[in-house]
């Protein structure tokens, strides 16, 4: 109860610790995946450069804002995800795919809700078409993953992970917004009440 009175009192410093903290998560991670990468043959990059660390902190980082600013948060994440895996071919994807979580979560219950469903549909179609891209054609040759029916049950498990927080985060926003109108036409009852011992009408 504690924590969440302050995650609720300071939501700009819990985000902002939160984000830090998968930042030094996908710099550990990715230095696992290094060891990890054949010498050769790989489609990935094999060195800790200024564009792999710069990248990792874009998709990390970000998140400090997830509550505040959503979308914009999302447009940002979501490319400098796009970025680190195409252009600068980062290989992490632990902690890439829990910002992806994270981060549709996030619009899913803090988003508007004339954007939030056309923005989620966007993010969720960036990430997945990158995702199908690197499974099937950029790491086919190598066989990083595995055979091609491997491949397939990676790609649909992953696409349901990242499904879930969009169904959680819709979930959430519409509790919260029945218990907002529940609480308005408490306080309109009352009011009519009010108005109405004023005017002596029982």
């Amino acid at each position: 109860k504690r924590t969440q009175a302050l995650d609720r009192r300071y939501p700009l410093a819990a985000d902002t610790l939160l984000a830090v903290a998968l930042a030094a998560a996908a710099l550990v991670s990715l230095a696992a995946t290094y060891d990890e990468l054949p010498p050769t043959g790989s489609p990935f990059s094999h060195g800790w450069t200024v564009a792999v660390v710069v990248s990792m902190l874009a998709l990390t980082l970000p998140l400090a804002w997830r509550r505040r600013f959503p979308f914009s948060v999302a447009v940002v994440v979501v490319g400098a995800f796009l970025v680190a895996r195409i252009v600068v071919h980062v290989p992490e994807a632990n902690v890439s795919l829990l910002v992806g979580w994270l981060l549709i979560y996030s619009v899913a219950v803090h988003g508007q809700r004339r954007f939030r469903t056309p923005v989620l549909i966007v993010c969720y179609i960036a990430i997945v078409a990158e995702l199908v891209r690197e499974y099937f054609f950029a790491s086919f040759s190598s066989g990083l993953y595995g055979p091609l029916l491997a491949r397939f049950v990676s790609l649909f498990y992953n696409m349901l992970v990242l499904a879930l927080p969009w169904l959680l985060g819709a979930a959430i926003w519409s509790l919260r917004d029945r218990q907002r109108k529940l609480a308005d036409q408490t306080i309109d009852r009352k009011s009519t009440r009010l108005n109405s011992s004023h005017l002596g009408i029982s």
